[in-house]
């Protein structure tokens, strides 16, 4: 058991050092794996937002050039009806993509993204604020929509809305809302810079723990496998002399008995009682050397 002792120290040394290892670099990897999900993640809703924002813009021009479609074909019952059809889809999807820009919410309630301070002003700063112009802009244009359904022709009222509608697209919130979109542009731009100094503080600092574990676990594991080759080297060498040298030892009572035996057969031939007790006497003695020999043999190797 003693003997196994070394070896197996050694053994849990390498195994705790490897399992080591690899555990930083999983960990490092896990790590990676998660920051590259979660702005993969942050990327994908930045550019919901943008494209909603932008949507925006698109669709206060669009809006306005439906009411003048309508306007001027007043006399065209079908594609008015057409007309105020899509009229009444881009209110609501402009209603619907208001209220997330501004909550940050999906009508569903799942959190998209946190309006920063910088968004909140562009919104709900000024007087009036870019919030109160949206929905004073959607609120005119339903009233649009209910007089134009009834009425077969423009009438005052609705002109007055068509000209309200018109100036707020064009003079009012038009700039606003290209100003919110360069905003969430330059929020984005700042995050994929954050991302990217992210990058590189993951690529050094992995860098950095590689180096540790060279110098400080893979290092001393090739010194450790390495001290041991040279030393089971050098035992196996030591083991090829002592196997040379117990042969030798071996050998020579073997030859020399066996010289023995041979004079005590030619003795006992000749009936040389005496030759023959002498032979037999040395063959003894050899024996009781060998049998001494093999002893300590056993014990230098326990």
């Amino acid at each position: 058991m003693g003997d196994d002792q070394p070896v197996e120290a050694i053994k849990r040394s390498l195994t705790i050092r490897y399992t080591l290892a690899i555990g930083i670099i999983f960990t490092l990897l896990l790590s990676s794996y998660f920051i590259i999900t979660e702005q993969i993640s942050r990327n994908a809703k930045s550019a919901y937002i943008i494209n909603i924002s932008g949507m925006q813009r698109m669709l206060s021009q669009r809006i306005a050039y439906l009411v003048h479609e309508i306007v001027e074909d007043m006399a065209e019952v079908e594609e008015k009806e057409e007309y105020l059809a899509d009229l009444r889809q881009w209110v609501l999807r402009m209603e619907k993509n208001h209220s997330i820009l501004t909550s940050g919410k999906s009508p569903e309630g799942e959190i998209i993204y946190v309006p920063s301070v910088a968004i909140q002003n562009a919104y709900f700063s000024g007087d009036p604020s870019l919030n109160e112009m949206v929905f004073e802009y959607i609120d005119v244009t339903r009233k649009f929509i209910d007089l134009a359904k009834v009425h077969q022709s423009t009438t005052p009222k609705i002109q007055v809305l068509y000209d309200q509608i018109e100036d707020m697209a064009f003079s009012e919130i038009l700039q606003p809302l290209m100003e919110v979109v360069s905003v969430y542009q330059k929020e984005n731009e700042e995050n994929i810079g954050v991302f990217e100094k992210m990058e590189l503080f993951v690529f050094i600092f992995g860098t950095f723990i590689l180096i540790l574990e060279i110098t400080f676990i893979f290092r001393p594991m090739v010194q450790t496998i390495v001290r041991n080759i040279t030393d089971l080297r050098a035992a196996n060498e030591e083991l090829q002399e002592f196997s040379y040298r117990i042969s030798h030892d071996l050998k020579a009572p073997a030859v020399s008995s066996k010289g023995l035996a041979d004079m005590a057969l030619g003795a006992l031939e000749k009936e040389d009682y005496k030759i023959t007790e002498k032979a037999l006497g040395h063959i003894k003695s050899t024996m009781l050397k060998l049998e001494t020999l093999i002893d300590d043999i056993l014990t230098l190797t326990r």
